[in-house]
């Protein structure tokens, strides 16, 4: 008899019950009877998908090795010693390698993408530093010199806040066409990364991009209204003799 997972179901018995099928287990060996069917699981790596896969009784089918799971609200350390003792009582001659928690499990299998994501992280933040850096100087450089448009338009009766307010519209304006343009690739290689790297959600990928959206605006607001509002404070005639 063997158990097999759901993805062996659908590939061999799609649209049926698997349930009392049978099937040979390699070349020339004896049929079992399929029993019973379990959720797929992954394992060799979590980034691969399932594969088709069966479990046979360890007295029909006995292996040099094995695994115990159990679960516990105790911690591994604390509850290994106990596990020994039972299964020394079973067999003495076993070979008992010191327990480990799946979570250690997973993040060990997950070290080198792990690895990678620190490393892509990392240029990520350093490419969006200079990105910012270059971005607010150019911006704040081009309202600067524009102080003696300020004090012409004060001069005619604009309120400095309305000079500061169509300063910042002026700036973020041209910023439109490059987020839009950017969200789109964005979203091409958030998807890309989902399909590549483990429990990447797409959520993940739009608050990253939201972010990113977010600073670019943030900093052009910041890097025109600044400038442009220390202006607004500097005396009319003052600002039209500035050079």
């Amino acid at each position: 008899m063997a158990i097999i997972n759901g993805m062996m179901a659908r590939r061999f018995w799609p649209a049926q019950n698997p349930v009392g099928h049978r099937f040979r287990l390699g070349d020339g060996g004896p049929f079992v009877e399929i029993v019973g069917e379990v959720s797929d699981s992954r394992f060799s790596s979590l980034r691969d998908d399932a594969e088709p896969e069966f479990y046979v009784p360890y007295r029909q089918e006995p292996w040099s090795m094995m695994s115990v799971v159990i679960r516990s609200p105790l911690d591994a350390t604390s509850i290994g010693p106990a596990v020994s003792r039972v299964l020394h009582r079973l067999d003495g001659n076993l070979a008992i390698t010191a327990p480990k928690r799946l979570s250690d499990l997973v993040a060990t299998s997950m070290a080198m993408e792990r690895l990678e994501t620190l490393g892509i992280a990392a240029f990520a933040m350093l490419t969006l530093l200079l990105t910012t850096m270059g971005l607010y100087g150019v911006t704040a450089y081009v309202a600067a010199q524009r102080t003696r448009e300020v004090g012409i338009r004060i001069a005619l009766g604009a309120s400095g806040a309305r000079v500061v307010r169509q300063f910042v519209l002026e700036a973020v304006r041209p910023l439109l066409p490059g987020l839009i343009g950017g969200s789109g690739l964005a979203l091409i290689i958030g998807r890309f990364l989902q399909s590549q790297l483990f429990a990447v959600s797409s959520g993940a990928s739009v608050a990253l991009l939201g972010l990113g959206m977010a600073v670019s605006v943030a900093v052009a607001i910041a890097a025109t209204a600044v400038p442009a509002w220390r202006a607004s404070r500097v005396d009319p005639a003052m600002a039209l003799r500035a050079q």
